[in-house]
């Protein structure tokens, strides 16, 4: 399962997604260079501007936590 975790794409998502709440709680929610190594591929913006966090976003990430189970679960 190691290397299905490291090259999955909704592991990838999910780190975007952590990397997004550690924005949220440590940096006021303003995108830097740790958010954005974090996030890889998946960054949402640019360094200085502020994170997003609409219905749309929040949607995708509960169906990437339920694949996510999914995986575990198997």
């Amino acid at each position: 399962m190691g290397d299905l975790v490291k090259d999955d794409v909704v592991f990838k998502k999910y780190s975007e997604a952590k990397a997004t709440r550690d924005l949220l709680v440590h940096a006021q929610g303003e995108i830097n260079e740790l958010y954005i190594q974090k996030s890889g591929e998946f960054s949402r913006g640019f360094k200085g501007q502020k994170i997003i966090i609409d219905q749309e976003y929040f949607d995708q990430n509960v169906g990437q936590l339920k694949r996510i189970s999914g995986i575990i679960s198997r």
